[in-house]
């Protein structure tokens, strides 16, 4: 929790009993899965990317208002390579999201990989990779503006590089919630 410097002063107290701390918490609505398409000679389509999840938060009554974002999913896939030199990998971009007032901005970005090499394999191999991953982020909104606070915050995945012959890649279950703390006016 945020420490308020001038709260510590006996003489300020009286000032401040007016205002008190909130927390509450938001869930992600409607979460979907990203089934990214694959060709018939097993690569990747490019350029796909699919909102994951996302979340509404109004802080236009608070005051130092903080947001803490958990995301959470399962990213799998099923690839094989038989072309020397034997590699398979999936890269993925998961994006943060947040929308005020109409204007999109890409609060922080994670790059998922998982690469896989063998170097004394002859005939080839297959990889079924099922992990989860998981982010957070702490968000400080625009504080006391009574004009704007109602934001939308959206998880956003897209494939980024592959490598081998994929027959599937998912990310499933996504879970997108936030813990919001501010001082409102008692």
């Amino acid at each position: 929790m945020e420490r308020f410097s001038n709260w510590d002063r006996r003489e300020d107290c009286a000032i401040h009993k007016s205002l008190k701390k909130v927390l509450f918490l938001e869930c992600g609505s409607k979460p979907q899965d990203a089934t990214f398409q694959i060709d018939e000679n097993g690569n990747v389509v490019s350029d796909q990317f699919f909102v994951l999840d996302r979340l509404f938060i109004d802080t236009k009554k608070l005051c130092k208002p903080l947001v803490k974002l958990e995301f959470s999913s399962l990213v799998s896939f099923d690839a094989t390579d038989t072309e020397v030199p034997l590699a398979i990998t999936a890269n993925l971009l998961f994006s943060l999201i947040k929308v005020c007032d109409g204007e999109k901005e890409v609060l922080q970005t994670w790059e998922y990989v998982n690469s896989i090499a063998i170097t004394d394999a002859a005939l080839g191999f297959t990889v079924t990779s099922s992990e989860p991953f998981t982010v957070t982020f702490c968000d400080k909104p625009y504080p006391c503006d009574k004009n704007s606070g109602c934001c939308e915050y959206r998880m956003v995945v897209k494939g980024v590089a592959f490598d081998g012959t994929f027959t599937s890649l998912r990310v499933t279950k996504p879970d997108l919630s936030a813990i919001v703390q501010g001082i409102i006016e008692a």
